[in-house]
């Protein structure tokens, strides 16, 4: 088996094509005979699946060579990449939201649909313009390059930043604070939840989180109202997030490594969050 780029092979012939999904993203799958005798491996007569999936703006393939006379591992091989292959939701340089890399990147339709509720959400809940009108010295919201966006259970996020465009006095964009926007998926479709604007990551779900809460918030052992309280931690706990978001019971929950499972209205300063 063979990750990475696809053995390049000086004569196939194309014996199929599908298409297939896993986890929400789109791939082919794609079967070629070698034609001819090569001087290296794989020899004439070696069968050769190949998957090929694209998502969070990188290629992923997966290869699996039967050569001649070996067995037939094909359906062990469909099995792996259908059943076990999980995609990383980080790209080089960037994290879905501070020090954190969990979940899974968002499909380019799932990222439409995840900006188009949250764009204008934010917008409303900072007063700030949208970044295609932005002019003068206008506080305005701009989806961030890449957004980042990326999806756990039924519960996703993507960044942006705030700012004033070049007519502020800047030879570029004057871009401030890094907002994080939070969003759940129901059967119809998703929805905004809030918006996170800060500089520090300390101030929303990440490695180093604090805990914002008057009294003390509930960790359970698993996510949901209805399971059970394992511990309570006052307010200015430091604590680890280790998990994609997770939506449930109308709250999104994060869980945080050694202690269980807490909702994210704990994990975020109010100070510095907005609601639609």
């Amino acid at each position: 088996m063979t990750l990475g780029g696809p053995v390049q092979l000086p004569a196939t012939a194309a014996q199929s094509t599908l298409n297939v999904s896993v986890l929400g993203v789109s791939g082919t799958r794609a079967t070629y005979l070698v034609t001819v005798s090569n001087s290296l491996p794989p020899p004439k007569g070696t069968v050769q699946v190949l998957y090929t999936f694209t998502t969070g703006g990188r290629k992923y393939y997966l290869e699996y060579d039967r050569y001649p006379g070996d067995a037939d591992q094909t359906a062990l091989f469909d099995a792996m990449v259908t059943g076990g292959l999980r995609f990383s939701a980080c790209t080089p340089g960037t994290q879905p939201l501070p020090g954190l890399c969990v979940g899974r990147p968002a499909t380019v339709q799932e990222e439409a649909a995840m900006i188009a509720v949250g764009r204008p959400a934010i917008e409303a809940a900072f007063g700030l313009q949208d970044w295609s009108t932005c002019s003068g010295k206008a506080a305005c919201f701009r989806v961030g390059d890449p957004s980042r966006a990326m999806v756990g259970t039924n519960a996703g996020t993507f960044y942006g930043q705030e700012g004033q465009g070049p007519g502020a006095g800047c030879s570029s964009p004057c871009l401030g604070s890094g907002s994080w926007a939070f969003l759940y998926l129901d059967q119809a479709a998703w929805h905004f939840f809030d918006v996170v604007c800060t500089q520090d990551s300390d101030y929303l779900p990440s490695p180093g989180a604090h805990v914002f809460v008057t009294g003390c918030a509930n960790v359970r052992d698993a996510p949901g109202l209805s399971s059970h309280v394992v511990a309570c931690l006052a307010n200015g706990t430091v604590v680890e997030v280790d998990s994609a978001p997770t939506y449930v019971d109308g709250r999104i929950w994060w869980h945080l490594a050694g202690k269980g499972w807490i909702a994210h209205d704990y994990l975020v300063d109010p100070a510095l969050t907005g609601h639609s």
